[in-house]
């Protein structure tokens, strides 16, 4: 059974990176302990981003809040 610490946050800004995403959320479902909440903000110019999280671990999924933004880190 995995620990949950809901006193760490994972905060991933991304654009245009599928793939690395998906590897990312996959050492992240290998772990012992995931944190209680991962926030993505994706600036991708298509919807590959979103795709990708509806084929991940439900345990890691609820976990999960999107927000697409546009580009530039400041939004």
């Amino acid at each position: 059974m995995k620990k949950i610490r809901n006193t760490i946050a994972l905060v991933i800004c991304t654009r245009n990176r599928p793939k690395y995403l998906a590897g990312l959320l996959e050492n992240l479902e290998h772990l012992s302990t995931i944190p209680g909440a991962i926030i993505i903000v994706d600036s991708s110019e298509d919807d590959s981003t979103l795709t990708l999280l509806s084929h991940v671990e439900p345990a890691l999924a609820e976990r999960i809040s999107y927000i697409k933004s546009t580009p530039g880190l400041p939004h």
